[in-house]
């Protein structure tokens, strides 16, 4: 549940409804403790565009060999997007600088 109020501060229980697939209530009673999720919802959650966040929080504490490589795997692939963003800018301030008329 601490995923879910640090993906969705406002609104939390709107939010987990919508991405469960289950009414605002019933998220509503998960955030509060009261039920435990069910396994259709966490799958739901596990398959939406946050869910890397929702599986990690999930296995955190896990030793598993799989799980270890997976997390590594996520962690290059975000240094790898680090570096595209690094490198687009890069060539965008290449491109103002070749742009500048400079008179000596």
């Amino acid at each position: 549940m601490a995923v879910c109020r640090r993906l969705w501060p406002e609104k939390t229980a709107r939010n987990l409804a919508a991405e469960a697939g289950v009414s605002e209530r019933m998220a509503a009673y998960w955030l509060a403790g009261k039920y435990d999720m069910t396994l259709t919802a966490a799958h739901r959650l596990i398959r939406s565009e946050h869910g890397y966040q929702f599986l990690a929080a999930l296995m955190s504490g896990s030793q598993q060999g799989w799980w270890k490589w997976t997390e590594h795997a996520h962690e290059i692939g975000e240094a790898q997007g680090e570096v595209r963003r690094v490198q687009r800018k890069i060539d965008r301030l290449r491109a103002k600088q070749q742009n500048l008329k400079i008179e000596l």
